[in-house]
């Protein structure tokens, strides 16, 4: 018989199916990183792609509102041109069904000092009581190395008669410079009355300006409106309607990708005394990516 022991016949055999096995491996392995870096390639072109389709759609909604004045709010411009397709035949696609008119509430992430917002609570007059925004509630947070203060304006937009100059003047609520940052601070809306006799409700602008210094922020910002009075917002309904800050969200999408910009407009201040709302304005428009 054979010696077994110093047969090394079929070695050959056994050590070409181990490299083998060790390059296929290691192509696997490759090909792996390399399938995952072509898809992120491919997320990222699509997420271009899908940008600038909500870009354009954000852009051409812009221009029906503001230049061709197609429409007189988001509302009527969502049934005249809610979404665009197949974008210069790339295949993206945009929507601004998410757009509102109005708000519930107004947040801003972080203003520093000398920096303001500005919003508007409009129509009052024309909503129902039950329904009808009668308080907004602040609240915010310092940041910096000093303490900022935080200005708040709440103006009526409905003017009164001046008894001596004989002019139309706006009335304001409150003007005031806020120190605390610890508790909520609820602003009554107080509607104007003529011998007793209460008017139609009035509207109005909120203006809060950062009074610092150098590095001085406040954060968290937010303003929300309730459906009744201060002596009860805690107990109250949010309202969804209560803050006229006009949000244009176009929303773009491209393979796998969806991008979102917003644009928050301001409507116009009254002009020529009286308050004369126009929907859209010439101001700049400020979009968040």
């Amino acid at each position: 018989m054979k010696d077994l022991k110093n047969d090394n016949r079929g070695m050959i055999i056994v050590f070409a199916v181990m490299l083998l096995a060790i390059f296929l491996s290691t192509a696997l392995g490759f090909s792996y990183f390399i399938i995952a870096d072509i898809n992120k390639a491919a997320a990222i072109d699509d997420s271009i792609v899908a940008y600038y389709a909500a870009d354009a759609g954000l852009e051409e909604s812009l221009y029906l509102l503001k230049k061709q004045e197609a429409a007189a709010s988001l509302a009527e411009l969502k049934k005249i041109r809610p979404s665009g397709g197949e974008l210069a035949g790339a295949g993206a696609n945009w929507s601004i069904v998410d757009s509102a008119d109005f708000e519930r509430n107004v947040l801003r992430q972080r203003l520093y000092d000398g920096q303001s917002v500005k919003f508007f609570i409009l129509n009052r007059a024309n909503t129902p009581d039950s329904n009808q925004t009668k308080s907004v509630v602040l609240k915010w947070f310092k940041g910096g190395a000093n303490t900022p203060k935080l200005q708040v304006n709440l103006t009526q937009l409905s003017p009164q008669r001046d008894d001596k100059s004989g002019a139309w003047v706006y009335f304001t609520d409150a003007s005031e410079v806020e120190l605390s940052d610890t508790d909520p601070r609820c602003f009554d809306l107080q509607d104007l009355s003529l011998g007793g006799v209460p008017l139609p409700a009035v509207d109005y602008l909120m203006e809060l300006k950062v009074l610092g210094g150098p590095g001085d922020f406040v954060e968290r910002l937010s303003v929300d409106a309730y459906n009744d009075y201060c002596d009860a917002w805690q107990s109250a309904d949010l309202n969804q309607e209560g803050i006229t800050s006009l949000t244009l969200k176009s929303t773009g999408s491209h393979g796998r990708a969806v991008q979102t910009i917003v644009a928050h407009i301001l409507p116009k201040n009254p002009v020529s005394g009286l308050f004369s709302f126009v929907l859209f304005s010439e101001q700049d428009v400020v979009k968040d990516y």
